[in-house]
């Protein structure tokens, strides 16, 4: 039997998600409704909505779209199409408090919520043990599926690195929130010191982020400091998507000293192409990455796995503990090739094992026919 699956759009997380994934006897649709049209009508006439605002966060088809399931990404559905939903960090994104969004999410069209991460089913359920009246209803329908991702190498060998430079790469939009500032600051000292390493940075240097609240004189100095540091930094800026994975093919070392990250696909890029990452420990990175794939750098968390930043002290430390975590490990490591090949491996064999696009599809597939009512 042919499932017709209706979506939203073809973002990024949309892509890694649903669209990639391609099950068999499943056919994908765009999808309109009420408040996608009128937020369309808001972007053209005035400026683009926060991701979390409310007519960015519910879905609203009345049924007109004829399809068989919905499958959204971060939204509610207060359709009576029946409907499944991915969510990176929590629902409803536009209030975790809210009763309103929390009741469609235990209405019977709403099939699976699933958790990209345990990290994110963890944060759902801590909001149901709140007191939610429909916590037994949410609850049931919770289940995890991290992302898919394909191996970009076959082998360790094919990386061909030198053994005289120890080339780092750091991916991430949002500069300052992803540990960018200390990433430069830690490799000023190495390169101070002759350390022999080398800095690939992809990136708009983009500032002002809820995380670290960096200004535009920050990223004024950031790009001054990565110009005093040519040729050791070299800086990307609008290259395309498979550039970016040919820099974490040549790399040995990729850098995500982030201070939030919803989940960090950038981690698993690099471990697809066995390079393995320097982290953070916040969020969903400590189930991406750890000391037999990578290393971590602990941060003070709250009870939910999120790092500190309430107030200007916090992340301060927070800053401070990246900036040294990336400077040691990195100082201790580029003297040790044979550490950094063995993570590597092991990187790429956990992408083989842990995020097969195969059995991802197979799960997938399993979860709309379950939606459906439909057997095999």
């Amino acid at each position: 039997m042919r499932i017709t699956v209706g979506t939203q759009g073809i973002g990024y997380v949309e892509a890694r998600t649903i669209h990639n994934a391609s099950p068999p006897d499943v056919v994908f649709v765009r999808t309109y409704d009420l408040l996608n049209i009128a937020n369309f009508l808001q972007r053209r006439l005035f400026q683009s909505s926060s991701a979390t605002t409310f007519a960015n966060c519910l879905h609203c088809d009345l049924g007109f779209n004829g399809v068989d399931l919905l499958h959204l990404v971060n939204t509610i559905s207060c359709s009576r199409t029946p409907w499944v939903v991915t969510y990176e960090h929590y629902l409803p994104r536009w209030n975790p408090r809210s009763a309103f969004g929390m009741k469609f999410l235990a209405r019977p069209a709403c099939k699976k919520i699933i958790a990209m991460s345990q990290f994110a089913r963890d944060a759902q359920l801590s909001l149901l043990e709140a007191g939610s009246a429909l916590a037994d209803e949410i609850r049931q329908r919770l289940c995890i599926l991290h992302p898919p991702q394909d191996p970009l190498i076959d082998s360790y060998d094919q990386k061909r690195l030198s053994n005289d430079e120890v080339t780092c790469t750091f991916v991430g939009r949002d500069f300052f929130r992803k540990g960018g500032k200390e990433i430069l600051e830690a490799v000023a000292r190495l390169v101070a010191e002759h350390v022999p390493v080398k800095l690939n940075i992809v990136t708009d240097l983009g500032w002002g982020d809820y995380a670290s609240r960096a200004t535009k004189e920050e990223a004024e100095a950031a790009l001054s400091l990565i110009r005093s540091l040519a040729p050791h930094v070299q800086l990307h800026q609008d290259i395309p998507n498979e550039a970016v994975l040919d820099l974490f093919r040549q790399s040995h070392i990729a850098l995500l000293p982030t201070y939030d990250d919803t989940y960090g696909f950038v981690a698993l890029e690099a471990q697809a192409a066995g390079t393995p990452v320097l982290s953070t420990n916040v969020c969903t990175l400590p189930e991406i990455n750890g000391a037999e794939t990578g290393w971590l750098i602990p941060l003070p968390k709250d009870p939910y796995g999120q790092a500190l930043l309430n107030t200007a002290e916090e992340r301060r430390e927070v800053s401070e503990r990246i900036r040294e975590g990336v400077y040691k490990i990195l100082k201790v490591t580029i003297g040790n090739v044979a550490d950094i090949r063995t993570k590597g491996m092991q990187a790429l064999q956990r992408i083989r094992e842990e995020h097969s696009p195969v059995l991802y599809t197979q799960r997938l597939l399993a979860i709309y026919r379950e939606a459906l009512g439909v057997t095999p």
